[in-house]
């Protein structure tokens, strides 16, 4: 083994360490956002690990077309994940904005009914 051989077997460790690290935030991240955050990188670890891999065996060829593909299936799943997870929060905020004006007219006039009653029972 030479010492290129050596370095990339240590930069494919510290590839797979780093994945490892983000599939812990994966599981613990605490918004979406974090999670799909970490999701992309292990995509461009996985990326960089078929590139490694074609260097090693000599056939980078073969494998940058693999590393394309990769990359720009992964770039659309990516995107359709965040379209999705926006389009659930702004469905979540304005079902709560529904359901606050709701509740809003609903205490109104359960406290004392709208301006109109009001007025009607002031005698004005």
């Amino acid at each position: 083994m030479d010492v290129i051989e050596i370095s990339l077997w240590i930069v494919c460790i510290g590839v797979i360490g780093t994945m490892a690290i983000m599939v812990q935030r994966i599981w613990r991240g605490p918004t979406a956002y974090d999670r799909l955050n970490a999701l992309a990188l292990i995509g461009t670890d996985t990326i960089l690990l078929v590139v490694l891999l074609g260097l090693m065996t000599n056939q980078i060829d073969h494998y940058i077309d693999i590393a394309i593909t990769y990359a720009l299936t992964g770039f659309i799943g990516l995107a359709l994940i965040a379209k999705y997870i926006t389009d659930r929060q702004s469905d979540e905020e304005w079902s709560g904005e529904q359901k606050s004006s709701e509740e809003k007219k609903t205490e109104e006039t359960a406290v004392g009914g709208t301006q109109a009653d009001q007025q009607r029972e002031a005698g004005l």
